[in-house]
């Protein structure tokens, strides 16, 4: 008898300890931004607006890349946009080949984030 009480004493405890067990907390190099697999948290506008007043310099610099790059994308649309118009063949291949594209770089990320290593190790 005291041995099942005993068993059963023990099989709780131990129930118990795995029911309450946490999840690991997260580390340095686990979270997003440098170390993490993704871009860090986006900033407010006031952050942002704080940010630029601090140094106007990279805010002005950031700020002409991102409207170079916005010019590049619509300049490709349009582009893209033209030439489906005039031939539906060209416009399907163009389409096949940025969708390949597209495919590529998806699977040259995806084996980069394999062959990299765990975070906290180098």
């Amino acid at each position: 008898m005291k041995v099942r009480h005993l068993l059963l004493a023990t099989m709780l405890s131990l129930g118990l300890g795995v029911a309450n067990a946490q999840a690991p907390q997260t580390g340095p190099g686990m979270g997003p931004g440098m170390g993490g697999m993704g871009p860090g948290p986006r900033l407010s506008a006031e952050e942002r607006e704080k940010r630029c007043q601090a140094n106007p310099e990279r805010c002005a610099k950031m700020k002409e890349k991102r409207e170079k790059r916005r010019e590049e994308h619509q300049a490709k649309r349009a582009e893209l946009r033209k030439l489906c118009e005039t031939d539906a063949k060209a416009c399907e291949a163009k389409k096949a080949q940025i969708r390949e594209n597209v495919q590529k770089r998806r699977e040259a990320r995806k084996e980069g984030r394999e062959n990299r290593p765990p975070p906290g190790v180098k």
